[in-house]
């Protein structure tokens, strides 16, 4: 009954179902109970064979009702998983160079990226994580890039080819396809050929990696960096890339963004993070301040695999524990502000490295004692 709506690709993990919708392109993460309702559902003949099993199999107090509730509900939530994509495509706009006010430029191993901006504070959307990069151009080959706003839209330009429109109140759509294009220009690479650029970031060893979830506030970026004065290499901050030929994770050389509450606290492992400037986010995240990473892009490894991924979160009442968990609590962090490809093999890859994956949880109050559980982490 109604196989059109059923999910693509499936995947059991840690007893818990993640199913990728094609059209949509969205995963949905759900236990045994909710699972065996859509099994139900499309193993049924019609509505009343799906009430029939449902009553018959379920203690439900008015059985026919609570199952017809039941099976109203799955409808809908299908349809809404079945809606087709919205790729947002803005009508191509021409370049115009009038817009060039501000211009920096960005040495990254052999590759000189140039960034035109239409105004200051466009430039706060993507220069503060860049600007340890900044130097004099050594190569002919160069990337230009231009950002600027022109009735009511921001606009991003490669090489004077237009890349898209965004609303300003989006401009977070703007700094992930910036993202996108300029990793494609550091790895040689096209978009499809990335499983995805996920929310999380990501330290190493040198010899595998490791990736960091956590809800907004909850000391993720400020743990990163404190990995990172440990002696841990910075592969990513916030938004880490996967590679679908390997599912591995590329490096991505922006600084950390850290907020105003965890100043005083970093000045400690910092050096002179008291001397970094301050940046007005223009957001409730306030101000703040950037901290590069202590390798130069040249001398990171550029990729490297990655099996595990912790849920961080710092709680100054809490006792610091670091416990194997549920792979549900970190994907429903990870997936919903990820971008994730809506190619089919990319999908499916997608569905297999998660499955792969350790998960699990740090809760910390201590900061050396948390460095020491996520050392522990790393093969020897």
């Amino acid at each position: 009954m109604k196989n059109n709506l059923a999910p693509t690709y499936s995947q059991i993990i840690d007893q818990h179902f993640i199913h990728w919708f094609q059209k949509s392109n969205s995963y949905i993460i759900i236990n045994e109970v909710l699972n065996n309702y859509l099994t139900n559902y499309f193993t049924a003949k019609n509505k009343s064979d799906f009430i029939f099993k449902v009553a018959s199999t379920e203690k439900l107090k008015n059985e026919n009702l609570e199952a017809e509730a039941i099976y109203n509900d799955i409808s809908l939530f299908l349809e809404e998983q079945n809606k087709p994509l919205s790729l947002n495509e803005a009508k191509e706009n021409e370049f115009d160079n009038s817009y060039r006010n501000y211009k920096e430029s960005y040495q990254i191993n052999k590759h000189t990226v140039e960034i035109y901006f239409s105004s200051e504070k466009i430039k706060q959307y993507i220069h503060p994580q860049l600007m340890h990069l900044c130097g004099i151009s050594k190569n002919k080959k160069t990337t230009i890039f231009d950002i600027y706003e022109q009735h009511n839209n921001l606009h991003l330009f490669k090489n004077e080819k237009f890349i898209g429109s965004y609303e300003p109140t989006n401009y977070h759509l703007l700094q992930g396809r910036f993202v996108m294009e300029l990793l494609c220009v550091l790895h040689n690479t096209k978009e499809h050929d990335w499983l995805g650029t996920f929310h999380a970031s990501t330290v190493s060893n040198g010899k595998e990696a490791i990736m960091l979830v956590g809800d907004s506030g909850n000391g993720k970026s400020t743990f990163c960096s404190l990995l990172m004065a440990s002696g841990l290499d910075l592969m990513a901050d916030d938004i880490t890339p996967i590679l679908s030929k390997n599912k591995e994770v590329y490096h991505y050389p922006a600084a950390i963004s850290i907020k105003q509450g965890a100043f005083e606290m970093l000045t400690n492992y910092i050096p002179h993070f008291n001397k970094f400037d301050s940046f007005d986010s223009g957001t409730k995240k306030g101000l703040l301040k950037y901290i590069p990473p202590q390798q130069h892009f040249e001398n990171t490894i550029q990729h490297l695999p990655c099996t595990k991924i912790v849920y961080v979160k710092y709680d100054s009442l809490a006792s610091t524990s670091l416990i194997k968990t549920g792979a549900d609590k970190v994907l429903q962090t990870l997936i919903p502000d990820s971008w994730v490809s809506p190619q089919h093999k990319n999908a499916k890859q997608f569905l297999n490295w998660l499955e792969n994956l350790s998960y699990y949880e740090l809760n910390y109050s201590d900061n050396n004692k948390a460095i020491e559980f996520f050392k522990q982490l790393f093969s020897n």
